[in-house]
C-alpha cells in the first residue's frame, strides 16, 4: 500500500446485519466496532508516518520534535519528547495499552452476568 493511501478493509465491505441497526445495544456494538477500526488505522497511520527511511529509530525523531517546538509553550509535549528522546518507543506495548483501554471501556457497555 502506498503511503497517505486508505484502502478499507476488507471487512468493511461486508453489509451490517439489519438487526445491528434496529436496537440501541446494535448501535452501541456498531460504535464500539468504529472506535476499534479507528483507533487501529489510525494507529498504523502515525506509526507509517513516523517511521524512518534512514533507519533511526523513535529516539531520533523525538530529538528532531524536541529540536522543532518551543519548550515553554508546549511543557507537557516536551516531557514526552524528553522521555522517548531517551529510550525508543516500544510500537507494540502501545498499541497494545491503547488497545486495552478501549477494551476496557467496551467491556463496561456489555450486560453484566
Amino acid at each position: 500500500m502506498r503511503r497517505g493511501v486508505h484502502v478499507a478493509p476488507t471487512y468493511l465491505n461486508v453489509p451490517f446485519p439489519v438487526s445491528w441497526r434496529a436496537s440501541p445495544r446494535s448501535r452501541a456494538a456498531t460504535r464500539a466496532f468504529l472506535v476499534l477500526d479507528s483507533y487501529i488505522y489510525g494507529y498504523e497511520r502515525q506509526r507509517s508516518i513516523l517511521a524512518r527511511d534512514d533507519g533511526g529509530d523513535s529516539t531520533d525523531t523525538a530529538q528532531e520534535v524536541a529540536d522543532a517546538i518551543e519548550p515553554r509553550a508546549f511543557p507537557a509535549l516536551m516531557q514526552v519528547v524528553a522521555a522517548y528522546a531517551e529510550q525508543p518507543f516500544d510500537e507494540d506495548a502501545g498499541f497494545a495499552f491503547g488497545l486495552d483501554l478501549l477494551l476496557d471501556g467496551i467491556e463496561r457497555l456489555l450486560p453484566a452476568g
